[in-house]
């Protein structure tokens, strides 16, 4: 058993790290950025990063999501004049379309 009582390994007991992004911002009032999302995933337990750039590994992870067929998440960014602005990035739950009954 591991040191929390379990038989699963640390990385069996933590999300993806868009499930953790979905499960922090689902609790948040407003829109984080990656470096919050990161910083809330560790101290919650949600990530368990092997590497050393956990920062970088959300930010690809979020952008791939972006791309993906269906997304939940998505992004808010001041425009510069060829991409975001530095630093402006934060990211947020899509708000699910409205139903307008006929």
């Amino acid at each position: 058993m591991g040191p929390s009582g379990s038989s699963k390994s640390p990385s069996e007991l933590t999300l993806t790290y868009v499930e953790a992004a979905m499960e922090v911002l689902a609790r948040s009032r407003e829109p984080l950025s990656v470096s919050e999302l990161v910083g809330q995933c560790l101290q919650q337990g949600l990530i368990a990063p092997t590497g050393r750039t956990p920062n970088k590994t959300m930010a690809a992870a979020l952008y791939a999501h972006l791309a993906g067929p269906h997304p939940v998440l998505t992004k808010i960014e001041r425009r510069g004049p060829h991409r975001a602005e530095r630093g402006s990035v934060r990211w947020t739950l899509r708000q699910p379309a409205k139903v307008v009954p006929r």
